[in-house]
C-alpha cells in the first residue's frame, strides 16, 4: 500500500526556548525555529546531544512552558489556550520517551496503568474497558497476560511496547517519539520499528522522531530536520539531508 502524505497537521513558526542562567545571558537553547509537519508523515529530527531535540518535541506538546514562538495544529493556534482548553486536545498528542522502565509506574500492574489513562481521558465506558485494553495490547504484539504484570516482570522491549499501547489508547494524531530505540538490542530496535511502520499506515499517524540513528532514518523517515546549536541546519528530502549531514560532520570533524 503506498502511503499518502496529506495536508498539514502541524505549523511552529519562530519558537523560541530559553533558560536563565545566573549573573549571565540567558541559554538560548531553541533559536527562532520555524517547521511544518504533515498528515501521515514521519520527519526524522537529529543533531548532537544539547542540539535541543528533546526541548523541541517537548515545546509542541506544552510539556515545557514559557517559550516564544506559536503552535498550530490542524490550523488552531495552542500555545496560547488555557491549560484546561488544551486539556482537551491533548490527547491527540502523544508522547513516548526513551526510557521505558521510567515511564512505567513500578507498584502498578500494566493494566491498571491503562485503565488509569482510559478513565481520566474517559475514552470508553467500563464496560468495554476490558476489550479495549485487549485490543490495544494485541495491535502492539503483547499478550492479554501481559496487562497482569508488573514493569519489572517484562523484558525492555515488552516495556517499550507497553508505552506504545498506551500511547495509542487516545487515538493520536502525531507522536513524539523521543530516542525510543536507543535502549534496545539491534533486533527488537528493528520489530519496534516495523510495528510503528505499520501502525501508522494503519491509522495515519504523523511521527516526530528524535535519533541520532542514521540508518533508522534512511529507513523509517519522509524527510529529515538537523538542529545544531538549536537552529535548524539542514531540512529536507531524507537522502539529500543524510549527504549534507554526513559532509556536515566530516568537515567539522565531530560526531553525532
Amino acid at each position: 500500500m503506498i502511503e499518502v502524505i496529506g495536508l498539514q497537521l502541524i505549523r511552529v513558526n519562530n519558537l523560541t526556548k530559553q533558560y536563565k542562567q545566573r549573573g549571565g545571558l540567558p541559554l538560548i537553547v531553541l533559536d527562532n525555529i520555524s517547521l511544518e509537519i504533515n498528515n501521515n508523515e514521519t520527519v526524522g529530527l537529529m543533531g548532537r546531544i544539547g542540539s535541543g531535540k528533546s526541548t523541541l518535541g517537548y515545546c509542541l506538546l506544552r510539556l515545557i512552558s514559557s517559550f516564544s514562538g506559536e503552535i498550530y495544529y490542524n490550523n488552531m493556534r495552542v500555545d496560547q489556550l488555557s491549560q484546561r482548553a488544551f486539556r482537551k486536545q491533548r490527547k491527540k498528542y502523544q508522547i513516548i520517551f526513551q526510557d521505558s522502565s521510567s515511564s512505567l509506574n513500578p507498584i502498578f500492574t500494566i493494566d491498571e496503568q491503562m485503565r488509569e489513562i482510559i478513565s481520566y481521558y474517559e475514552i470508553v465506558s467500563k464496560v468495554k474497558i476490558n476489550n479495549f485494553i485487549d485490543s490495544a495490547l494485541e495491535e502492539v504484539g503483547l499478550g492479554y497476560d501481559k496487562k497482569e504484570r508488573y514493569p519489572h516482570e517484562l523484558s525492555t522491549g515488552e516495556k517499550q511496547r507497553v508505552c506504545i499501547a498506551r500511547a495509542l489508547l487516545t487515538e493520536p494524531e502525531f507522536i513524539v517519539l523521543d530516542e525510543i530505540t536507543s535502549s534496545l538490542d539491534v533486533i527488537n530496535e528493528s520489530r519496534i520499528i516495523e510495528l510503528l511502520k505499520t501502525i501508522k499506515q494503519k491509522r495515519s499517524i504523523s511521527y516526530l522522531f528524535i535519533t541520532h540513528n542514521a540508518g533508522l532514518v534512511a529507513d523509517f523517515c519522509d524527510r529529515v530536520i538537523f538542529l545544531e546549536n538549536g537552529k535548524i541546519l539542514f531540512e529536507g528530502d531524507k537522502t539529500e539531508s543524510l549527504d549534507k549531514i554526513k559532509s556536515y560532520f566530516n568537515t567539522h570533524e565531530v560526531s553525532a
